[in-house]
């Protein structure tokens, strides 16, 4: 069964990454800051994500959505807090480009995500 939810957390997180990454460069090819237009795409894909786990990845039944929903928001402003400090410190300590310092910050926070989506979207019991 992990085997199976790891193949959709993988999924998943394609599609949210794709669409969070999509808003990422087309705000900051327009000159938007790339702190705005991370968070402004991490925010749109959080959306979406908490969707899609809960239903595709994890088959959530267990809590309301509204407590759901408070966890997988806390969880994530948690997340995007620390893209925002993978992304600043790229970019300004080792002066990496914004594109490659968002893939970055995107590759280190799913990890953690699945662990904590895991606790947050338990099975049924």
């Amino acid at each position: 069964m992990l085997h199976s939810t790891v193949v959709r957390f993988a999924l998943a997180g394609l599609i949210n990454t794709s669409v969070s990454y999509a808003i990422f460069s087309i705000l900051f090819f327009t000159g938007v800051s790339p702190y705005f237009s991370s968070a402004s795409g991490y925010l749109v894909a959080l959306c979406l994500s908490f969707y899609i786990n809960k239903i595709f990845v994890f088959q959530s039944l267990k809590f309301s959505t509204f407590r759901l929903a408070a966890k997988f928001l806390t969880f994530n402003f948690l997340m995007l807090g620390l893209n925002l400090s993978i992304l600043h410190s790229m970019m300004a300590v080792f002066g990496v480009g914004g594109y490659l310092s968002q893939g970055i910050a995107l590759f280190c926070t799913a990890g953690l995500s699945f662990i904590f989506y895991r606790l947050i979207f338990r099975y049924e019991e």
